[in-house]
C-alpha cells in the first residue's frame, strides 16, 4: 500500500472510531480523525486525504455533511460506516455487522483504485477511468503493443506516457508521432527515416523514431490513418523489430515498444478492407479503451476541481453547485480537452475568478446546440445510437401528448360529462352541469410510470436511465425514493 494515502474519519462515537481504525489499520494508510464538521472541512483544505470515512451520528446532519465534503473537494471517495440510509455519492457503506476483514478488503480496494488514479495521472470517480489506469498498472511493466481507442479529447497521448511513466523504460526516449497530421511521404521519413538524396530535398541522411527511440517508447496517434504501404512497414517492424530507412538498403532493427491510438474503429476499418487485419492484431495484443465524457459525468466534478485549483483559483468559491450540474449533463464533444479550454479562458475572463451559470448558459447556446446535430463518435453501436434518439423522442412525445390533453380537457365546457377511453376523449352532452368522471391518469401517476419504465429498459442503470429521461442522476434518486421504486 501507499504509505501516502491519507484517509479522515468523522465521526463522534469512540466506540466507531476504534472499529474502523482497526479495519483500516492494516492497510498502511496516514488517518486523521475529528468530530466536528467544521474541522472535517479545516483537515479537507490542509491534509487533501483522498478517502474519507464517515460514520452515523444523532448530531452530525450525515446529508448535508456529505455535500459540504464534496462542495469542497469532490474527488473525495467518501465511505459510509454504519449510515442508516444509503446516498448515490456514496463509494460504499459498510454495515456495523460486515466482516471486519471483508471491509479491509473493500476499502483496500477503493485505495488501490486511488492510488492507481495518482500513479497514472488520471482524476475521476467513475469505474470506467478506474479500470483505465488499472489497465494502465498491469500492461506497463511488460513489453507488449497496447492500442489505446477512444474519442478525441479523452486523454490517449496521456494514457501511452502513463504507460511508459510506470514501464522498465521510464528513464528512456518517449517519442509521439501524429500520424494524422502527416503526408505519406513525411510519415515513412519521420518514422524510419531516410538516406542522402533519397527524395528531392533530402540532403543528409537522416534517422526516424524507430532509430533514435532506442529502448525506450513509440507513441503513434491516430493510427487508422495511415496508408497501406506503411501499415505493411510498420507490421515488420511489430514482428521482428526490422526497417529499412527511405531510399536505404541497410536493415536496421528496432527495440522500442510501441503504443498505438485511435478515435477510429479499427474492427470497422478492417471490414471494409482499409486496414490490415495481421497489423490490427499486432496493435491490440493489450487494447485499453476510454470512454467519452458524457458516459461518465462522475469524473466531470474532480476534473473541473483539477483544473480550477491548478490555475490556483479555489474550487469552493470558482464555482457553485448549480452550474456543476449543468455541466455534468452538457454532452461535451471534445470531452476533457473542450471542457479544460472552457474552464481556462472562463476563469481568464473573469475578474473575480468565478464560473457562473450564464457563463455555461452562454457556452452552450454558442456551441452545445449546433454541434449536438453533427455526427460524433460516442463508442456505441449504430443501432444503439438510433435507439437511444428514438428513446429520447418518444419520451418528449408523451410529455407533449399529455400536456395537450390537459389543455384540452381545461377548456372542455363544464356541462359535458366526458371520460378518456384508450386515450381517447369521448363526450356525452347534457343540459345540466353533472359531475366529471376523473379516469384521467395524474401527472406524477405518468411520471412514475415512465420512470420505471427508462429503469427496466436500462436493467436498473440509474445514470442510462437519467441520461435517457434528460434529467440529472441525483434528481432520478429523488423521484425514485419518492415513488417507491427501489427494487427496480
Amino acid at each position: 500500500m501507499n504509505n501516502g494515502t491519507k484517509i479522515l474519519v468523522i465521526t463522534d462515537s469512540d466506540q466507531l472510531l476504534n472499529r474502523i481504525k482497526n479495519i483500516i489499520a492494516p492497510l498502511s494508510a496516514e488517518v486523521f480523525n475529528v468530530s466536528e464538521p467544521a474541522e472535517a472541512i479545516r483537515i479537507i483544505d490542509s491534509e487533501h486525504p483522498g478517502i474519507v470515512i464517515l460514520s452515523y451520528s444523532e448530531l452530525i446532519p450525515t446529508g448535508a455533511l456529505i455535500r459540504k465534503v464534496l462542495g469542497s473537494s469532490p474527488s473525495i471517495e467518501i465511505i459510509g460506516f454504519n449510515l442508516r440510509e444509503s446516498s448515490p455519492e456514496l463509494l460504499l457503506n459498510i454495515s456495523i455487522e460486515e466482516d471486519p476483514e471483508m471491509s479491509r478488503l473493500r476499502i483496500g480496494k477503493a485505495i488501490n483504485d486511488r492510488r492507481a488514479l495518482e500513479e497514472c495521472g488520471f482524476t475521476g470517480k467513475s469505474h470506467a477511468i478506474k479500470g483505465v489506469a488499472n489497465s494502465i498498472i498491469s500492461s506497463a511493466p511488460t513489453d507488449l503493443s497496447v492500442l489505446v481507442t477512444g474519442p478525441s479529447g479523452v486523454g490517449k497521448e496521456l494514457t501511452a506516457r502513463a504507460i511508459h511513466n510506470k514501464s522498465n523504460r521510464a528513464d528512456k526516449k518517449f517519442l509521439s508521432i501524429n500520424c494524422g497530421a502527416l503526408t505519406e511521404g513525411v510519415l515513412s521519413s519521420e518514422l524510419f527515416g531516410h538516406e542522402k538524396g533519397a527524395f528531392t530535398g533530402a540532403v543528409a541522411r537522416k534517422q526516424g523514431v524507430f532509430e533514435t527511440a532506442g529502448e525506450g517508447t513509440i507513441f503513434l496517434d491516430e493510427i487508422g490513418e495511415i496508408s497501406a504501404e506503411t501499415q505493411v512497414k510498420l507490421l515488420r517492424v511489430l514482428e521482428d523489430g526490422s526497417f529499412y530507412r527511405v531510399g536505404g538498403t541497410e536493415m536496421l532493427k528496432s527495440r522500442a515498444r510501441v503504443i498505438t491510438a485511435t478515435n477510429r474503429d479499427l474492427l470497422a476499418e478492417v471490414s471494409d478492407g482499409n486496414f490490415r487485419e495481421d497489423l490490427y492484431y499486432r496493435l491490440r495484443v493489450v487494447e485499453i479503451s476510454i470512454p467519452p465524457l458524457s458516459e461518465r459525468p462522475e469524473d466531470i466534478p474532480p476534473l473541473m476541481e483539477k483544473f480550477i485549483t491548478g490555475l490556483g483559483y479555489s474550487y469552493r468559491d470558482a464555482v457553485d453547485p448549480e452550474v456543476v450540474e449543468v455541466m455534468k449533463r452538457f454532452d461535451w464533444h471534445g470531452n476533457v480537452r473542450e471542457m479544460r479550454n472552457f474552464i481556462e479562458s472562463r476563469l481568464a475572463l473573469s475578474s473575480e475568478g468565478v464560473i457562473t451559470r450564464r457563463d455555461i448558459d452562454d457556452y452552450i447556446s454558442q456551441t452545445g446546440y449546433q454541434r449536438r446535430n453533427l455526427p460524433v463518435s460516442t463508442g456505441r453501436t449504430t443501432q444503439a445510437a438510433e435507439y437511444q434518439v428514438m428513446l429520447q423522442a418518444l419520451i418528449g412525445l408523451r410529455e407533449e401528448v399529455a400536456s395537450l390533453r390537459k389543455l384540452i380537457e381545461d377548456n372542455l365546457p363544464q356541462s359535458q360529462n366526458y371520460e378518456v377511453r384508450n386515450g381517447e376523449i369521448v363526450a356525452e352532452w347534457h343540459n345540466g352541469s353533472v359531475p366529471v368522471p376523473q379516469k384521467i391518469k395524474s401527472m406524477p401517476e405518468m411520471e412514475k410510470e415512465t420512470i420505471a419504465s427508462a429503469l427496466h429498459r436500462f436493467g436498473g442503470n440509474r445514470r442510462k436511465a437519467a441520461a435517457a429521461l434528460g434529467i440529472g442522476e441525483r434528481t432520478l434518486y429523488r423521484k425514485i425514493a419518492k415513488y417507491g421504486l427501489e427494487n427496480l
